[in-house]
């Protein structure tokens, strides 16, 4: 359930390559992108570049190839398909933009795949321009208009304006969920916050989910989870001992005896916690209607009981897994 705040070159430079339509291709000892017809589209003219990912790949004048194709020194830049390149050739890294913003480095140095040192600002691909100033000791990716950033070891937050909305004063600070809030770490606790630093929890986490349907675990000193929404206030007070993620908006949950109940994004228990088993994932592998979903849950004593979404008991005592040729019990639909 933690987040993670590291920044991963490695992802940025060979991540999935999505809808590429230039391949990479090398003429002499320059590299440049061909078409489908392995026509030059960007004629060769750098020293290393890297794979399209979207709409934009990074290129390298200068820096000599090491490992895995990345370049130590020299200088990067962002081109786009059609060979533009709309972050300059003057940078010591790029990344891959987020939200139309790209973050660059300056004066760090690239080894063993990440960069070490240098300072970290934005450029916005639209415009080219650096509009974030290469201030910052680590960087994240935009979500939702903001990103964490570090300086001097501390955690703050900024908007897609460059503006500092978050002070650099916290241990960690989360990516932004549902357009608007952010964890904040402090003295190893966590609390939830606006985007301009208004806490809408008190630091009393010790561990968190990210929002999914505008609700979240949480999980309390006493190694307990329960359920929060977008505004902080608690659904569902921490009494689990474990939870699984929400799958058709319902989620399994364990109590301190390991006994299985279910709960909804609405914070209801829809199935009591004394059930030996269930699917991982609410519906699947099982069957569904038009209007509603179906999964099971087991019993020592009753055996697998169906269940739906609001937690009715449809049938008890059939089996789990339906096939497409199964004959669908009557008391599975009276309903």
């Amino acid at each position: 359930m933690k987040k993670i705040l590291s920044f991963s070159i490695l992802i940025m430079l060979v991540g999935t390559v999505i809808g590429q339509s230039l391949t990479a291709k090398k003429e002499g000892k320059q590299w440049g992108f061909v078409n489908e017809r392995d026509s030059f589209v960007v004629a060769p003219q750098y020293d290393a570049v890297g794979d399209f990912i979207g709409a934009y790949a990074w290129v390298n004048r200068g820096g000599k190839v090491k490992k895995n194709n990345l370049p130590v020194g020299g200088k990067w830049g962002l081109i786009n398909e059609k060979g533009e390149l709309v972050c300059p050739l003057e940078y010591d890294f790029v990344a891959m933009p987020s939200e139309e913003l790209v973050a660059v480095n300056e004066g760090g140095v690239m080894s063993d795949n990440n960069m070490q040192g240098g300072k970290w600002g934005y450029v916005d691909v639209r415009t080219g321009k650096l509009v974030v100033s290469a201030e910052y000791d680590k960087v994240g990716n935009f979500y939702n208009g903001a990103a964490w950033v570090v300086k001097n070891k501390q955690y703050g937050l900024i908007n897609n304006k460059g503006e500092l909305t978050i002070d650099c004063q916290y241990e960690s600070v989360s990516d932004c969920y549902n357009n608007k809030v952010v964890w904040l770490e402090k003295n190893g606790k966590y609390a939830l916050s606006d985007q301009k630093g208004h806490l809408l929890t008190d630091f009393v986490y010790i561990d968190y989910s990210g929002f999914v349907e505008n609700v979240a675990w949480v999980k309390n000193d006493e190694s307990l989870f329960g359920l929060i929404n977008g505004k902080g206030e608690i659904l569902l007070q921490p009494r689990y001992i474990k939870v699984m993620p929400f799958y058709n908006n319902v989620a399994a949950v364990f109590s301190k005896a390991g006994q299985i109940g279910l709960v909804n994004t609405q914070g209801k228990e829809i199935a009591r916690t004394v059930y030996a088993g269930s699917s991982q994932r609410f519906g699947v592998s099982q069957f569904k209607t038009s209007t509603k979903i179906f999964s099971y849950l087991t019993h020592p004593q009753l055996g697998n009981s169906w269940i739906d979404q609001d937690g009715k008991v449809i049938a008890r005592g059939v089996k789990i897994v339906y096939k497409i040729t199964d004959v669908i019990p009557e008391a599975l639909w009276d309903f």
